[in-house]
């Protein structure tokens, strides 16, 4: 912690930079890189072909033996018209594919399935977006460049019944409930998959019943645009390919590797619902006492009963990350990248059908990737945030809750992501936090700023969730001493809420600031989340003794749904 203190900055003038201004490396990826390494050229399950198969390709990576892309546009061509072979490309508007609605939406399955094969950005985005009960699947973005390349492709293989480029497809579509949607996933997923209480969200057209053939066959042959796509994907060190490719394989081995210590791995569990409970709990009292949020049953009760529903993911899939799963696994060695969904997703949605839903479709990955839910309020996290240095079950309270505890509050907040509709309190604090968050830009380029109406959502969610994670600290803290561990003389001179506050901050150098910012990210560049949420705090200014009207203790807050108590001077001559 200290290595990268920067004191020649003042905490409450410029938080971010005292707090780890000496930062200058990228210390989450370099231990996930070691990480990988170790696993890699471990022998632990060495038994399983698939992940002896696994550690062939990163030595085939680290040889400089791997192709990319790893299908060529004719590839691409051959393998979507194997799997499509009776759709004659490109479909015209009279075709009867496009007349008749099931066999349409059974073109679109067959083509999700395909693009599910050839490891699309559609799935990916699809993934993201289905969880708790619903399959969502994600539309296409336009793919106005290349068309001519892609068709002469595809046409080279099937013999085209016209050498004429299909209409772009200008249409619109949204979301519906599939017809029929066990027929739907059994062609996107595998026969007999189980959906029970599940919905499938597919694309439908809106427009009129007359412009439907045409909009029909643009969307499909649009689809088949997408199989062919080239996503210009760069390969990355060899530790990240197998990252992103093998995230499966890679928490078996880590949940593996972690359970030779089965104290350990106990430990590890324990702490982190213990954690969870601790900071839910925090989120109940904070909404029950509110003296801002409405008092009715709808508002408050509505809102106590959604936190009540809160769930969270553990990263160990018992039934999933067995050796008897992985024995009957086989998993597509030759194009890793491009196999991803296969080789990881479909045994996730294999798993959670045969033990109904009670597993979880979200790929978790080696990263620190993390998010909440809706309607099911199930919490997902990915393993990084599991491991050193953002968790450890060593950490005492102060450092455990500060970083992965901040994180559980973040994702907990979410639960309020649509509380603006129903409840005037929210309405009003979230105007205020648009003026909070306005005018944040890059140092050096004023054209680079955060859209504090875009970033909205993630803002509620670091205010909230830092502010359970400080609370379930204190209320810890007042039964037990946890802020013991061992110091430095320069971390002893500070606090417990100091080094709660100094841990919260440094979590945020692991990610990146304004070096890569785009205006279209969800989350403000770090340094933004942290003076956001630290300089609303008046913890934190209470903390550090920052003066008034400096950059950390400002004069313009948004106080989060509490009004500033009011002293009953009729009480305080009476009690004289």
């Amino acid at each position: 912690m200290e290595s990268i203190i920067d004191n020649s900055a003042h905490p409450c003038n410029d938080f971010w930079q005292f707090s780890g201004g000496k930062n200058k490396s990228k210390f989450l990826e370099e231990q996930e890189a070691f990480r990988i390494i170790d696993l890699m050229t471990d022998d632990l399950d060495n038994h399983l072909e698939a992940v002896r198969g696994v550690r062939d390709v990163y030595q085939k990576c680290v040889n400089g033996q791997l192709k990319f892309p790893e299908y060529t546009l004719a590839e691409k061509a051959k393998f979507a018209a194997a799997s499509l072979e009776d759709l004659n490309f490109p479909i015209q508007k009279d075709d009867d594919v496009v007349k008749d609605e099931a066999k349409f939406h059974t073109a679109v399955a067959r083509l999700y399935n395909v693009l599910l094969k050839i490891g699309s950005y559609v799935i990916e985005e699809t993934e993201m977006n289905s969880h708790g009960g619903i399959w969502k699947f994600a539309m296409p973005y336009p793919t106005f460049f290349h068309r001519k390349e892609i068709w002469e492709a595809y046409c080279a293989i099937t013999k085209c019944r016209t050498s004429e480029l299909p209409p772009e497809n200008t249409f619109k579509f949204k979301h519906g409930y599939a017809r029929d949607p066990q027929e739907f996933a059994d062609k996107v997923f595998f026969q007999g998959v189980n959906i029970t209480g599940m919905q499938i969200l597919t694309p439908f057209y809106e427009g009129d019943e007359a412009s439907k053939p045409a909009a029909y066959a643009a969307f499909l042959n649009e689809l088949l645009e997408t199989v062919m796509f080239e996503e210009g994907y760069k390969l990355p060190t060899c530790e990240k390919f197998i990252a992103e490719s093998f995230p499966l394989v890679l928490n078996k081995l880590i949940v593996d590797t972690i359970k030779q210590n089965m104290t350990v791995y106990n430990q590890w569990k324990e702490q982190f619902f213990t954690y969870t409970a601790l900071i839910l709990n925090e989120a109940k009292s904070f909404v029950a006492t509110s003296n801002v949020i409405e008092n009715t049953e709808e508002i408050m009760g509505g809102m106590l009963g959604i936190l009540e529903r809160n769930r969270f993911a553990f990263f160990d899939q018992q039934r999933a990350l067995s050796d008897e799963a992985f024995r009957g696994m086989a998993l597509d060695m030759d194009h890793p990248r491009s196999s991803r969904f296969s080789n990881n997703l479909v045994p996730l949605v294999a798993e959670d059908s045969i033990f109904d839903h009670k597993g979880q479709r979200y790929i978790p990955k080696t990263g620190t990737r993390a998010f909440h839910t809706y309607p099911s309020q199930i919490n997902f996290y990915d393993l990084g945030y599991f491991l050193f240095p953002l968790f450890d079950p060593s950490f005492p309270a102060v450092l455990a809750l500060s970083s992965m505890g901040a994180m559980i509050g973040h994702e907990i907040a979410h639960t309020f992501i649509r509380m603006t509709k129903f409840s005037k309190a929210f309405q009003d604090n979230r105007e205020c936090l648009l003026k909070l968050y306005a005018n944040k830009c890059k140092p050096g380029d004023p054209s680079v700023c955060v859209d504090p109406v875009h970033t909205y959502n993630e803002n509620v969610a670091d205010q909230l969730g830092t502010i359970w994670a400080f609370s379930a600290f204190k209320r810890l803290e007042s039964r037990q001493d946890s802020g013991k561990f061992p110091k430095t003389p320069a971390l002893g001179k500070l606090t417990n809420d100091q080094i709660f506050f100094l841990n919260f901050a440094q979590t945020f150098h692991f990610f990146d600031d304004w070096e890569n910012y785009d205006s279209n990210f969800d989350h403000a560049p770090g340094s933004v989340r942290v003076w956001g949420a630290l300089a609303n705090m008046p913890a934190f200014a209470n903390a550090f003794e920052c003066p008034g009207k400096s950059v950390y203790n400002p004069e313009f807050r948004c106080p989060m749904f509490v009004s500033d108590t009011v002293i009953d001077r009729d009480l305080v001559q009476s009690a004289n």
